[in-house]
């Protein structure tokens, strides 16, 4: 008759600890903040990020194409993989300079990629890139011929030569078409206009993509005096180049 009394007390004196607040040991864990809510679930069907080049190298504008008066827009068909790297190039339309198209799909060959992300995974895809050649409003300074004088013989340019020497003149150009080149060597007269020519050459240039040297040369034992060099080419005369023989 006394163990089950017993067992009942004991029953109800832990149920009133456990329903009393005050004897509740406060735990460092409720100091925490609620864990963030799941993310969203990812629609099957749902394109989550797409694939994007990184042109960290753009192609150089060639200097022949801009000297040439090369433009245009080459549009780059990229195919990319699931670990973005670059598996195929093409170009889907030329720019009809091919010159501009090499220059193009040769920097598209040192981008980087970020793979296009479908469903939570990476997958392969392709990229449309145009890529702009813009010709410049005016030609650059390296594009302009050039014309340097010196002693025959001798690397070192100079604008005064004695009577003795022949005068070596060095034509630097480019010529993209059979280009015709005059070169008039003129003694100055007294006015300080061009006078009368001593001596005359003719060029033709034969196309290339190259800048081209080409020789003119005045022989030796033109009179003491001021002279000019006066170039012609295609037509288009160059400023003059002052020299004076002692």
């Amino acid at each position: 008759m006394l163990l089950p009394i017993s067992f009942a007390c004991a029953s109800v004196a832990h149920a009133q600890v456990a329903d009393d607040p005050s004897r509740i040991t406060p735990s460092h864990y409720d100091d925490f903040p609620p864990p963030p809510p799941p993310p969203p679930p990812i629609h099957p069907d749902k394109l989550q990020r797409r694939s994007k080049a990184h042109r960290d190298r753009p192609p150089k504008y060639p200097i022949t194409a801009v000297c040439a008066g090369s433009y245009g827009t080459v549009v780059l068909l990229l195919t990319i993989d699931m670990e973005g790297q670059l598996i195929d190039k093409r170009i889907e339309r030329s720019s009809r300079h091919p010159e501009l198209d090499r220059t193009a799909i040769e920097a598209a060959a040192t981008w980087r990629f970020d793979p296009e992300i479908h469903n939570g995974q990476p997958v392969a895809s392709r990229l449309r890139i145009p890529v702009e050649f813009v010709k410049p409003e005016t030609p650059p300074s390296y594009c302009a011929p050039r014309i340097e004088l010196r002693k025959l013989g001798s690397d070192k340019t100079s604008g005064q030569f004695a009577s003795s020497d022949a005068i070596e003149a060095e034509l630097t150009q480019y010529a993209f078409s059979p280009t015709p080149v005059v070169a008039s060597w003129r003694r100055v007269a007294a006015n300080g206009q061009a006078g009368v020519t001593i001596h005359q050459q003719r060029l033709s240039l034969k196309p290339s993509k190259a800048r081209q040297h080409s020789r003119l040369l005045l022989p030796a034992g033109t009179v003491a005096g001021d002279y000019l060099l006066e170039v012609a080419i295609d037509g288009q005369p160059m400023p003059p180049t002052r020299f004076k023989i002692n």
